[in-house]
């Protein structure tokens, strides 16, 4: 999934919930299935009901301004890195 498409199926999730079609499980559910994972590795998320980019980057969910380059497709499963492997 890339950025774009996120974002878009971010806005129907939002939409859908602001009109009741949905409940809090079901838009919690929904969101935590919209990830990217970018060229480096890291995965992205967006904050709940503001859209807000965040990276998972040393064990937290960070505040990040989204990576220009976009990757086409996010691997289904992200290899955890060793702590030697950190930056």
């Amino acid at each position: 999934m890339t950025f774009q498409e996120a974002e878009s199926r971010f806005r129907d999730l939002e939409a859908r919930w602001a009109s009741g079609q949905i409940d809090a499980q079901a838009y919690q559910t929904a969101l935590s299935r919209l990830r990217v994972t970018d060229p480096a590795g890291e995965v992205w998320m967006m904050q709940e009901h503001t859209g807000r980019w965040f990276v998972f980057h040393n064990g937290q969910w960070l505040e990040a301004q989204q990576p220009r380059s976009n990757p086409q497709t996010a691997p289904a499963a992200v290899r955890p890195q060793s702590a030697a492997a950190r930056p």
